[in-house]
């Protein structure tokens, strides 16, 4: 042993070895002291344990102790189509249809009447309507030009229509002679001359 020892390479192979040692010991203080300085988080932030082998617990915690996860809604699945039903047949666009609009009746009409520089408003809502200077007319012109039944007004269809009666001086329409039995249409603004009388069609009623 003595021999050994007065060895000197033997002698350099115990100090490399204790040196050696001593440097894997000086490693392993250093390794403990700065990992028991380490500090570990969960998912939320707070700081735990490290996980241990078969330690009971997760993260440090107790799992009944964890608070409930976070969980984001997933987003809605697309709609497939199904085999088993028949896709609805879209709808086809509908046409606009022009529909014809019935007129509206006429209910009545105002008309002026003009004598020279005496005129007034009339306004007529039954019908049919005699004018002329005979006493039993509907509307009485005081004119001696004006037949005692001049012209007739009645309803035809929804309009207004005027037949002349007069033998004589006749009914003039927008300058026009009907003749005795002929009829017209009226409408706004037409004029109608009876002997010295104007009558304009101011407004029709509906």
């Amino acid at each position: 042993m003595s021999s050994l020892l007065n060895d000197p390479s033997i002698t350099k192979l115990i100090i490399f070895a204790l040196v050696g040692m001593v440097a894997v010991l000086v490693v392993a203080l250093i390794f403990l002291g700065i990992r028991k300085n380490i500090y570990y988080v969960d998912e939320f932030g707070e700081e735990v344990e490290p996980v241990r082998k078969n330690a009971g617990k997760l993260f440090g915690r107790n799992p009944d102790e964890m608070p409930e996860p976070r969980v984001q809604a997933a987003p809605a699945a697309e709609e497939k189509p199904s085999f088993f039903h028949k896709a609805e047949p879209e709808l086809e666009a509908t046409r606009a249809v022009p529909v014809a609009v019935k007129p509206q009746a006429a209910t009545g009409v105002v008309l002026s009447i003009r004598i020279g520089e005496d005129e007034e408003e009339r306004t007529v809502t039954q019908f049919p309507c005699v004018i002329g200077r005979g006493s039993s007319c509907d509307l009485m012109i005081a004119e001696s030009a004006v037949a005692r039944n001049h012209t007739r007004l009645f309803m035809k269809d929804g309009m207004i229509n005027a037949e002349d009666l007069a033998d004589h001086n006749g009914t003039f329409v927008n300058g026009t002679r009907l003749g005795k039995g002929s009829r017209t249409v009226l409408h706004e603004g037409d004029r109608l001359n009876m002997g010295r009388a104007l009558v304009k069609v101011e407004k029709v009623l509906y």
